[in-house]
């Protein structure tokens, strides 16, 4: 059997303290050494795999997470990445190449309902949307990743989810948009 696609952890801290984040790893004392990451990856393309997605904690605050993500562009990967945005605006500046897909993690369109849930604090929704426009504007696809809870299981995201996936004009969808978030929409 083909592994076919793989999300791989590649960093234990993370800069927000989100409430339900099942990402504790409790048994992992520290990450691969380069060597070692890069090794993982050859050993994944030969296992046959395709598609390689960064996780964490929060992969963009790993030390040489640049040149794991660029080992892995080397290596014929699909790539993604999801992120909080800590220091993405540093990747997509220097290797918006090396990236196939961008997840952010939004769970709510209220700044308020962001910082009781832990997730930034302030202007994070603004933030997650500028380096949405971002990442499009360097050709990198986006998706959205929302953890549903109690503080927003009745909120209406609408807005944001077309914010997010407009094509920056007149706030059409991109198919490829909405294909990967799974997102169905009908009408205007």
């Amino acid at each position: 059997m083909k592994i076919v696609a793989v999300n791989y952890h590649i960093y234990k801290p993370c800069n927000l303290r989100c409430r339900f984040c099942f990402a504790t790893f409790r048994d992992v004392r520290e990450s691969l050494a380069v060597d070692d990451a890069f090794r993982l990856l050859r050993l994944l393309r030969d296992a046959g795999c395709k598609k390689l997605t960064f996780a964490g904690g929060e992969p963009t605050l790993h030390p040489r997470f640049g040149e794991i993500l660029a080992e892995a562009r080397r290596l014929g990967f699909v790539t993604c990445v999801i992120t909080n945005g800590a220091r993405l605006a540093n990747i997509l500046d220097g290797q918006a190449s090396d990236l196939d897909w961008l997840g952010f993690s939004i769970d709510s369109a209220r700044e308020e309902a962001q910082a009781a849930l832990g997730r930034g604090s302030g202007a994070y929704v603004q933030k997650v949307l500028a380096l949405v426009d971002e990442a499009r504007r360097r050709g990198v696809r986006i998706k959205l990743n929302t953890v549903v809870t109690r503080l927003t299981w009745e909120e209406d995201m609408s807005e944001l989810v077309r914010r997010a996936y407009s094509d920056g004009r007149d706030g059409s969808f991109r198919s490829d948009a909405t294909a990967q978030s799974g997102v169905t929409w009908t009408g205007a």
